[in-house]
């Protein structure tokens, strides 16, 4: 028989062994969530992460998570961040993904490692997938890119890969290192968003520049140009009178045009009657001469095709892709002003051989330029 201090005994056990086992059950737990359900091809999608605390105190984890709808989205390679001890916290990602393409996609389950601050164990934990339906909008783009973000142990390191429909560009990321912080709140990038493929054309454009000033700065470097920099000459200050006059000059002749109330001539670029006219035929020729093996070249007569009817419509010459899509904006659609920066876009690239030409994409191209011509 069991007398009652035996019972006492192991009835404190049972309790104890009970407390143990639900202190050692508690765990983090994380959903992944999307901010607006109804999507479409136009929309941006933004990703969150909600998490619960259970442990009421701040606790360090390492995020990673695989956001891809088609060829678009984010992944996140190596995140560090750092819960603070509320109950429930929200984590959202800052760069949306850009919804290109419709259709039913599943998202990757998120996995967050960390270590139980009750047990001291190295756990990790997954969210559930997240299923996304997006619907046909008014347009769709022709070149998506996938973002690869790693922010691990003070190392960050980005870069994005661009793709249409047979080709990929990759641009390089940037690598630093720094002390890493945590904060509650957004995960902040840690560079501006690349929209785009622009910044890389603007770069490559002053890396051009900079190849051009090269002599001069070689120059500038030179010894004896610097000792000639360095000496000069002092001049009386009497000489000044010899800039003073024809200055005086220019103003009395400028004063005696007006007198006479002489009217500037206005010079303006004729506009033809039927600008598209030129443009239909170039485009004509950039066909030919891409089923003749030039393709290259066509790529570039279809953007003069282009230029030369927004010439002729506008009636200023020599304009550049981003001062066109300026000019229009506002007057057209904006279906108008997408043909008009994917027709633009897809020339550039091939123009500074970034860009493999595909036939798929020139037809395409050629049926956008069309469009917005007749």
């Amino acid at each position: 028989m069991i007398d009652g201090n035996m019972r006492l005994k192991i009835l404190c056990l049972c309790i104890l062994l009970i407390i143990s086992g639900t202190a050692s059950a508690k765990q983090l737990y994380v959903k992944k969530v999307v901010q607006d359900t109804d999507i479409t091809t136009d929309d941006s999608i933004t990703i969150s992460l909600e998490f619960e605390n259970p442990f009421g105190r701040s606790i360090p984890v390492v995020v990673q998570d695989s956001n891809i709808l088609g060829s678009n989205g984010l992944e996140i390679q190596c995140y560090d961040y750092t819960l603070l001890g509320n109950q429930n916290t929200t984590v959202t990602y800052n760069r949306k993904i850009q919804a290109f393409s419709a259709g039913d996609f599943t998202l990757d389950p998120a996995t967050v490692t960390y270590t139980n601050p009750d047990t001291g164990d190295r756990e990790s934990i997954k969210s559930e997938p997240l299923k996304i339906s997006i619907k046909q909008g008014a347009s769709s783009g022709l070149l998506q890119g996938i973002t690869s973000i790693y922010n691990c142990d003070g190392v960050i390191k980005r870069s994005t890969s661009y793709s249409t429909s047979s080709s990929v560009l990759i641009i390089d990321g940037q690598i630093n290192r720094q002390q890493q912080g945590s904060s509650p709140g957004d995960i902040q990038q840690s560079d501006q968003d690349m929209q785009n493929l622009k910044d890389e054309m603007d770069r490559k454009q002053q890396d051009d520049q900079g190849m051009q000033d090269e002599p001069g700065n070689r120059i500038e470097n030179n010894s004896e140009f610097f000792r000639m920099k360095e000496e000069p000459r002092s001049w009386p200050y009497w000489m000044l009178i010899f800039l003073v006059i024809p200055l005086l000059g220019i103003y009395l002749y400028k004063r005696y045009l007006s007198s006479n109330e002489l009217l500037p001539v206005q010079l303006s670029l004729p506009v033809q009657a039927n600008p598209g006219e030129e443009a239909l035929a170039k485009l004509d020729r950039a066909v030919g001469m891409f089923n003749s093996g030039m393709q290259k070249e066509a790529y570039l007569e279809a953007s003069g095709a282009l230029r030369t009817y927004f010439k002729e419509m506008l009636g200023i010459n020599e304009l550049t892709s981003d001062e066109i899509l300026r000019v229009i904006k506002g007057s057209k659609d904006e279906i108008y002003i997408e043909d008009t920066r994917q027709c633009f876009m897809l020339c550039d690239l091939v123009k500074f051989a970034r860009y493999e030409p595909d036939p798929d994409d020139f037809k395409r191209m050629i049926e956008y330029a069309k469009r917005i011509i007749v």
